[in-house]
């Protein structure tokens, strides 16, 4: 059980593992044949992994903003309709 797991393996390893958000990572490596050792490779992950983060942030309040400024939903505007027409049967039923 003494076997050890050398650096481009351990890389790898790491490589395969890492979760969906890091797919664009993974492409970029592989595709510009980069060759960090372990210690790089953990630098270069938390780097990723902070703007990976700020840009989620940034879209989640993207998405908040579209929402805040997005008409009132169609249940909304029936229910004003429906007023509208209660009205209007009042104002009939009044002549």
């Amino acid at each position: 059980m003494g076997a050890e797991i050398d650096g481009e393996t351990q890389v790898d390893m790491i490589l395969e593992t890492l979760p969906e958000m890091f797919d664009n990572f993974k492409l970029n490596y592989s595709m510009n044949k980069l060759n960090y050792s372990l210690p790089e490779l953990i630098k270069e992950l938390q780097t990723a992994e902070t703007q990976l983060l700020k840009g989620k942030k940034g879209m989640e309040r993207q998405t908040l903003l579209k929402q805040s400024l997005t008409p009132l939903a169609p249940r909304n505007r029936r229910k004003s309709a429906t007023r509208r027409n209660r009205l209007e049967r009042a104002r009939t039923l009044r002549r």
